[in-house]
């Protein structure tokens, strides 16, 4: 398979990615941040490619598909496992601290989700793989902000489960 994971290059992300890249999947490690841990894997696996894309931008997610399209002929699964953490209390948590972590823990979901199903439905297949958190189902003090964005993602997987199950796209949720 052909499976671009964001977030693929450290935690949680690289694990994933080098699981899939040990069963012989071409994986398209997806990286904000961490330069020198995807290429540590990429330098490991031959079946690997890395991009540098924040995921939160429209732009970027469109150079990520048209990389995956010119190097791996295309994509049969997203795993959305990018995300940021904010442990602030509600009251001093500022405008730009919520936009940041909404446009990247669930915009980044939406947009990497919409981008990826424009070909998974007209090839009648594909899977996406929405990471989220148990703070999603139960909140967390000091962390309300990274709950809902959590909790969004998880509504959002249910809800294009219903709606695409009867289609030919499989999302499924993982909660952590």
């Amino acid at each position: 398979m052909r499976i671009i994971v964001t977030g693929g290059a450290s935690g949680i992300g690289a694990a994933i990615s080098r699981r899939l890249l040990e069963e012989g999947h071409q994986v398209l490690i997806c990286y904000r941040q961490s330069a020198e841990e995807a290429a540590a894997i990429a330098a490991e696996f031959e079946n690997a490619f890395i991009i540098r894309a924040d995921v939160s931008r429209s732009e970027e997610i469109d150079a990520l598909f048209a990389y995956a399209a010119e190097n791996l002929g295309g994509v049969d699964a997203v795993i959305n496992n990018a995300g940021v953490s904010l442990t602030k209390c509600f009251q001093t948590v500022s405008d730009e601290e919520f936009d940041r972590l909404m446009a990247i823990n669930f915009g980044a979901v939406y947009k990497v989700s919409a981008r990826a199903m424009t070909s998974m439905l007209t090839q009648k297949s594909g899977i996406i793989i929405n990471i989220s958190s148990i703070w999603g189902v139960r909140g967390a003090a000091a962390e309300a902000l990274y709950s809902a964005s959590k909790a969004a993602v998880i509504a959002l997987t249910q809800a294009l489960a219903a709606e695409l199950g009867p289609a030919s796209a499989s999302i499924v949720s993982r909660r952590g």
